[in-house]
């Protein structure tokens, strides 16, 4: 069973309308930070409804229904509001948090932990036996997982330091016919544009298009090493051109790479003002086909001319350019040449360490050995004996003696007999909390308030958990979502 330790002592005082300022913080072996909450500069928290209606203000309560049939109450502040308002929980939809990380968070031998249920932590690894995983984590203590829930443990970072992530609205972003839908209700499944002109059209936190020749970008100081990473979901056949490191914001001219995406391959354009475009060869996309959906990353290393690109999270392709880099500029463009609707969110642009993963080669079904994928692209099969003092203790087949590795040469652990059950969908009840270091939680929310929520599942019960590590909260995860809330029918 999976176990929290909190170990913190909370002297609240709690103003309505503002946040906490908590005079104790958590500890827990070598993550101390305080428990004050700190809202996104100019970003409000958000309730929405599954009709569409959105208000904005801050989230006060939860209180669960008692007896059968008595409903969950969410408590709301709003600034126009006398009093707090109190939403029936079975109509909430998601609730946005808007909150930043705080400041102080550990940025090393932070791990990633993948859950047979799909869900993912992060946290410092202080122990890991034939039996459990232990987590420290800054926003609920200790964690114990059992080791048979672990699908893998990879590299990851606590607190980002992107130069951009959005979209967050459409300022900064230029294209013909751009719309900001934010406020508006849309009943189609399909929003279609209108003008002489294909466009983009902006609504909660992403991009949406239905037709061949939208464009938007924006400008972005790339540095000499990027990682550009984005969602992206289609209906019908799709095809996405990704201009990147360049100097106008233009398809077919100018000095830029363009990555072509479609259901079936991805095709590296170089374009040189002097040369023209040319194609760096193509990757076949077969594992995207009927997904309609996936997250794409391109790693880009300008002084070696090098450009990689990661489907899922899996190295699909790596160019080199022949004739140098070709990229001369900071604009990154996103252009629609298909037929099908796209929505495209999650933009992430940020400095790259230079780890490349290596190919993933698992098959379906379990594994027979645990699989250790260095940072250097070095792999080895064997049995992971044990985690400890951020030390990696791994017996490979091939020598059959214990090998120890430092974690941070480490860039993901696959266990095995991973992959042997699906995630199943999450029992009525249950939210799906969404970290705003990336993974979520599931689980049933048991109340919320005072700077905590009190969460259980199948793995664990009454583990407290700060709020602020949670970026959004999605509720009734089974309820049928109209089409107010999302223009083009997304899930």
């Amino acid at each position: 069973m999976l176990k929290t330790k909190p170990n913190s002592t909370l002297m609240v005082a709690c103003v309505v309308g503002m946040f906490l300022n908590i005079a104790e913080s958590v500890l827990a072996q070598g993550i101390d930070v305080p428990l004050g909450m700190r809202p996104a500069p100019g970003k409000s928290q958000t309730i929405e409804l599954l009709g569409g209606d959105k208000f904005t203000g801050e989230m006060k309560s939860f209180i669960p229904g008692m007896r059968d049939g008595e409903e969950d109450i969410v408590s709301w502040v709003h600034r126009d509001a006398v009093d707090s308002i109190r939403f029936k929980g079975s109509r909430v939809a998601r609730i946005q948090l808007n909150y930043l990380p705080p400041s102080n968070l550990p940025k090393a031998k932070i791990a990633n932990i993948h859950l047979r249920n799909g869900d993912m932590l992060s946290g410092m690894v202080s122990a890991l036996t034939g039996e459990v995983l232990r987590l420290q984590t800054w926003y609920a203590g200790e964690i114990t997982i059992p080791r048979e829930e672990v699908m893998a443990i990879s590299a990851g970072e606590q607190v980002s330091t992107a130069l951009f992530e959005g979209p967050n609205g459409t300022k900064g972003w230029t294209g013909p016919n751009l719309k900001n839908l934010d406020g508006v209700k849309v009943d189609r499944k399909l929003v279609p544009n209108k003008g002489g002109v294909n466009g983009w059209s902006y609504k909660n936190n992403a991009f949406y298009t239905g037709g061949s020749g939208a464009l938007v970008g924006r400008s972005i100081k790339f540095p000499d090493m990027a990682s550009i990473s984005f969602d992206l979901q289609w209906m019908g056949y799709f095809q996405l051109h990704v201009h990147f490191y360049g100097d106008k914001l233009e398809q077919y001219s100018g000095n830029a790479y363009n990555l072509r995406l479609n259901t079936s391959s991805a095709t590296l354009y170089r374009m040189s003002a002097a040369a023209g475009q040319s194609s760096l060869s193509s990757t076949s996309l077969q594992s995207i086909r009927g997904k309609g959906q996936g997250r794409f990353t391109l790693l880009v290393n300008r002084k070696k001319s090098q450009i990689t690109l990661l489907v899922d999270g899996n190295l699909k392709q790596q160019w080199t350019d022949p004739s140098g880099f070709a990229g001369r500029g900071n604009y990154l463009m996103f252009a629609s040449q298909g037929s099908g609707s796209m929505k495209l969110n999650r933009i992430v642009v940020d400095n790259w360490d230079g780890r490349v993963p290596t190919p993933n080669t698992s098959t379906e079904g379990p594994q027979k050995h645990d699989l250790l994928l260095m940072a250097d692209s070095d792999r080895m099969t064997g049995k992971l004996v044990a985690m400890e003092e951020q030390k990696v203790i791994f017996i490979p087949n091939v020598i059959e003696e214990e090998y120890t590795v430092p974690m941070e040469k480490i860039a993901r652990i696959d266990l095995a007999n991973a992959g042997k059950l699906e995630p199943l969908a999450p029992p009525p009840g249950y939210v799906k909390a969404h970290f705003t270091s990336g993974g979520t939680l599931t689980f049933m929310m048991k109340s919320w308030g005072l700077g905590e929520i009190k969460a259980e599942n199948s793995l664990f019960k009454n583990v407290i958990i700060r709020p602020d590590a949670f970026s959004r909260i999605d509720f009734n995860l089974d309820a049928d979502r109209p089409g107010t809330d999302d223009p083009f029918g997304f899930k």
